[in-house]
């Protein structure tokens, strides 16, 4: 994708997408522009060369290493549980860090009858990484976090759901 005005590449990442014989038939298109007020931006979407791309980096980063998640904007970088179902309980997020070093890390008590944990990936893009861990535990307890890391941002995005938990279960 390209900024009509400045034919500079403009990253972006497809979403929700859906095909059909093998093609493409449909998706979500993300990408970040501003829109000063009174102001105008048209973009073009269409096939460009792999040179142009190899030039604009991309500005999120995720790589499986160990049978663990990676992820890295450049701000903010995370350690998660790798994909897949796992029979032994990981905290959501195993290390987070900035450029630098990592700075804290997290656990979750091993005595609450966990059963299972499954992690997933929703999106992993240029622009941003999601990542869903859900956690099933005895009684029909249950623990679910979507995780986000966004290009350019100092923050994550961290969203939790529980049910079937009491607070003397000190989850």
């Amino acid at each position: 994708m390209t900024d009509v005005n400045s034919n500079q590449y403009v990253p972006f990442q497809l979403t929700d997408i859906q095909t059909e014989n093998g093609q493409l038939k449909s998706a979500t298109l993300c990408f970040f522009s501003d829109l000063p007020t009174g102001e105008k931006r048209s973009f073009r979407l269409h096939k460009i060369s792999s040179e142009i791309k190899k030039e604009n980096k991309p500005v999120v980063t995720v790589k499986s290493v160990n049978k663990r998640i990676l992820i890295d904007n450049g701000l903010v970088r995370l350690e998660l549980p790798g994909i897949g179902v796992h029979k032994k309980i990981l905290p959501p997020i195993i290390q987070i860090g900035d450029n630098n070093s990592w700075l804290g890390s997290s656990v979750l008590p091993d005595k609450i009858g966990f059963i299972s944990m499954k992690v997933e990936e929703i999106s992993a893009g240029d622009l941003f990484a999601e990542y869903l861990i859900s956690y099933q535990f005895e009684k029909g307890k249950q623990f679910q976090v979507k995780i986000r890391v966004v290009a350019n941002s100092d923050f994550i995005v961290f969203e939790e759901n529980m049910s079937g938990f009491f607070e003397a279960d000190s989850l």
